[in-house]
């Protein structure tokens, strides 16, 4: 279920359906838990964040758990809003909107490594209407994400670095094959995989994209109510 017709959720969990979600799972998190409780012993409700279902990239993200990061940057340089593009007519993705459909990936991959998101702050730079977010998490930890959606397309780029004592690991360079990640999402839901048994795909349960929708929805406020092109003081994730 996209986000502009997730408002079907109950009636599809009544029918005793599994859900795959796509990202956001919801830009109110007040939802979620009322989502996941109405879901029925055995019936999945997943959330498909692509990243997470790629082989590579899930390894790679096990690999750095527990490896001494502190640190972690963020680059993900889109021209997804260009005109041309498949979302270039997409409303619910501009202005604030990059927030909820980039951070979702985003967080489902540092969060993991670095622990929960406990502050969050942002800004806007000019150029590209690029987004600069820096996260503290609850562990010490930092990151900071540079993030755009209207990028040249001969720009793109998406990777992250973790830092720390451990030195450093930068994330697979190898495209992600949305299909294949699709398939292997749907095959957890059809066999039963229990997501919470793996440190990575956890984070795609619809339990543990709650705290996240937290942070993204004070983001997204901070956004809206700047009107100078500046974000204040961090938001909390008690907020």
């Amino acid at each position: 279920m996209s986000p502009p017709r997730k408002a079907g959720w109950p009636r599809a969990l009544a029918s005793g359906a599994h859900l795959l979600l796509e990202k956001p799972a919801a830009t109110d998190p007040a939802i979620l838990p009322e989502m996941a409780g109405h879901c029925r012993s055995g019936q999945h409700a997943t959330v498909f964040l692509t990243r997470l279902f790629n082989a590579q990239r899930a390894a790679w993200l096990r690999g750095a758990i527990g490896g001494g990061f502190d640190r972690a940057q963020v680059v993900w340089i889109s021209s997804t809003l260009r005109p041309g593009t498949a979302y270039a007519h997409s409303k619910w993705r501009r202005d604030a909107g990059i927030v909820w459909d980039l951070m979702p990936h985003i967080l489902s991959q540092l969060i993991p490594v670095l622990g929960d998101v406990s502050d969050a702050s942002v800004h806007t730079l000019p150029e590209k209407d690029s987004v600069m977010i820096a996260l503290e998490h609850t562990t010490g930890t930092r990151s900071e994400v540079h993030a755009t959606l209207t990028a040249d397309p001969a720009e793109k780029a998406e990777w992250i670095r973790f830092s720390g004592k451990g030195g450093e690991t930068m994330s697979p360079a190898e495209p992600i094959d949305t299909p294949r990640a699709f398939r292997v999402a749907i095959d957890t839901i059809l066999h039963g995989t229990d997501l919470n048994s793996d440190p990575v795909l956890r984070h795609a349960t619809l339990d543990a994209a709650i705290a996240p929708a937290t942070i993204m929805a004070a983001l997204v406020s901070s956004l809206d109510r700047s009107d100078d092109g500046t974000r204040g003081k961090p938001t909390h994730a008690s907020e």
